[in-house]
């Protein structure tokens, strides 16, 4: 057994496992705060702890290298990346079930994907197939649950739709922005953008869903989503990666809904329907068909 590649194995494997429990842990925490105010939390502290790895590990954060244009850009990443993101999701994620919204978020590379063809004028058939499998899916789970153009849980979902395709502008304006300053450095500067851009969303709720005390519990959740989601699981991904490769490290991310289902039905009592589990399998495997260039 190669140690080391198995301990890469182990950490993009817990990353995983915290992803996917993150829903579930913003549905408790949406009980006691806004979206907004879970996200500019989440922001704060992980782009804390985030610039002091960077500065004990010998990692610049060049800032001698920007110029306004870099800050137009990191505005745009922390906009589209992080604050309209977080704030969609976590505010879908209160509206409809956390199943649902993994499910939802796992088809980010497909629509990547769709664009990526579209741009190039290309055609592939195993992505369009794959698209309708997931569409199918997802249908599925909207039918499944309310009527077409109605009730809480059917907003949630297009909410998390409008997030999916902000995480798509954003991946799209990344990779210029890493080539010239690294990983690191641009999350830490895109989640310090997104901070700012995120306090107009915290002005509008302020008057919404107070909360009723920092209790233990609710502290703790913050931690986990901050330091263990957002940092800690950040770091361990990347180093699986560089170490595994994109394209093993990758087939990891298709058991997020897994476990988001998983952690819903333990520890949020959601019952698990059959419909919810075909439209699942459904999801999942459009988006592995697009990705994997499966032979049909």
């Amino acid at each position: 057994m190669n140690t080391p590649r198995f301990r890469r194995h182990l950490g993009a494997f817990f990353c995983i496992v915290v992803w996917g429990l993150s829903f579930v842990v913003t549905k408790q925490l949406l009980n006691e705060l806004t979206p907004a105010a879970i996200a500019l939390i989440r922001f704060i502290l992980s782009s804390g702890f985030l610039g002091m790895y960077c500065l004990l590990s010998g990692n610049s954060l060049k800032l001698q290298a920007f110029t306004l244009y870099d800050f137009s850009v990191f505005m745009l990443l922390g906009l589209s990346g992080y604050s309209l993101y977080f704030w969609f999701e976590n505010t879908g994620v209160g509206l409809t079930t956390a199943g649902n919204t993994a499910l939802i978020v796992t088809t980010i590379p497909l629509f990547t994907e769709l664009i990526v063809s579209w741009r190039s004028r290309s055609f592939n058939p195993q992505l369009y197939f794959g698209l309708v499998l997931s569409l199918l899916g997802v249908y599925g789970l909207v039918s499944g649950q309310v009527q077409l153009l109605e009730g809480e849980h059917f907003i949630g979902n297009l909410f998390i739709f409008i997030a999916v395709f902000c995480w798509v502008a954003y991946s799209f304006l990344i990779p210029p922005v890493v080539k010239k300053f690294g990983i690191l450095p641009t999350t830490f500067y895109a989640s310090l953008c997104g901070i700012f851009t995120l306090l107009p969303f915290l002005e509008a709720e302020a008057t919404l869903i107070p909360g009723h005390g920092w209790t233990g519990i609710i502290i703790s959740l913050l931690v986990f989503l901050s330091l263990i989601c957002s940092l800690l699981a950040f770091i361990l991904w990347n180093q699986a990666l560089s170490d595994l490769g994109e394209g093993v490290t990758n087939v990891y991310i298709y058991l997020i809904p897994v476990v988001t289902l998983w952690g819903e039905y333990v520890f949020l009592n959601q019952s698990l329907e059959m419909s919810k589990i075909v439209s699942a399998m459904l999801i999942i495997l459009g988006v592995v068909i697009s990705q994997r260039r499966l032979k049909i």
